[in-house]
């Protein structure tokens, strides 16, 4: 949502909603229905920008961004991102398809409906509604987001050698074949992904951020000196049941350093995402930031 008002000028990194802090409290009605706040944890509600409004994920000033937006705009860039087709993994000669990931209800032949009001738009704009994605496809979310705004071409394997010596094949660790990922498409602009990168540094280690997602930074695993930008996520369910604890994030996230990793977690029931799957991911990045090191 973020990524895709920024980059159509929809907001701005310091675009406020002056009705916000208000309706934190009060709710946001729209067309009649009222889209309320999530626990905000006893932290006061305050007249947010985008990072703030970020850093405490702010149900209220997302369903405004959404709406700014608008839906052809925002089904737009949500297939930009690779929402509502189906993704695959590594080139054509070895294709393993990925279900698809959807902003609205899916529709027969593939793709995502229409906006159907605006309350489902508003409430798309922060996760809830008809969203229903796959952890790879949010993975891709917080890999083009740290890759400068590109659609990187997924793969599983990057190279295959020998493991013996074969006349055929050559000796051993020869390489007998390779992934050459394609040049990815530009989904949005490299301004855009640099303040939607900054914004998710600010979510683990903002003064705000840090008590919601603090436990995904890679320095609480042993890694120190490296920053890292995370997103969480709590996708509500019904019927009572726990919510799904989400994750995203990536890491070196620093000024211009290039990122080596970027995850995405999912704890199915396992309540707010801060609590579950903040740590796995910091965890899992600490892991491989640490191995990289190693082998350098």
């Amino acid at each position: 949502t973020a990524s895709a008002a920024l980059d159509s000028g929809a907001i701005t990194p310091s675009t406020t909603f002056p009705d916000q802090p208000g309706e934190e409290t009060a709710g946001f009605k729209v067309s009649g229905f009222t889209i309320r706040e999530h626990d905000l944890g006893g932290l006061r509600p305050a007249l947010w920008p985008l990072s703030d409004a970020i850093q405490v994920s702010s149900n209220i000033y997302f369903a405004h961004v959404g709406l700014e937006v608008g839906s052809e705009r925002y089904l737009d860039y949500a297939k930009r991102f690779g929402f509502c087709a189906r993704l695959a993994i590594g080139s054509a000669s070895r294709i393993l398809p990925v279900s698809a990931s959807y902003v609205t209800a899916a529709i027969q032949g593939g793709g995502c409906s229409p906006f159907k009001d605006k309350v489902e738009l508003a409430s798309a704009a922060f996760g809830q509604a008809q969203v229903n994605v796959t952890p790879f496809q949010m993975a891709m979310v917080a890999a083009i987001v740290a890759n400068d705004g590109v659609v990187p071409e997924p793969y599983v394997v990057r190279e295959v050698r020998a493991h013996e010596a074969n006349p055929a094949l050559g000796p051993k660790g020869a390489l007998i074949d390779s992934t050459s990922p394609a040049p990815g498409q530009r989904a949005i602009s490299s301004q855009t992904a640099g303040e939607v990168r900054q914004a998710m540094v600010d979510a683990v280690q903002g003064p705000l951020g840090r008590f919601y997602a603090g436990s995904g930074a890679v320095s609480m695993y042993g890694v120190s000196g490296v920053s890292t930008a995370g997103k969480t996520g709590t996708a509500q369910r019904s019927g009572g049941l726990a919510p799904h604890s989400w994750f995203i994030g990536f890491a070196p996230a620093q000024g211009g350093a290039t990122p080596a990793i970027a995850v995405a977690v999912i704890v199915e029931g396992g309540g707010a995402g801060s609590g579950k799957a903040a740590p796995i991911g910091g965890q899992v990045m600490a892991e491989w930031l640490k191995l990289l090191a190693a082998n350098s």
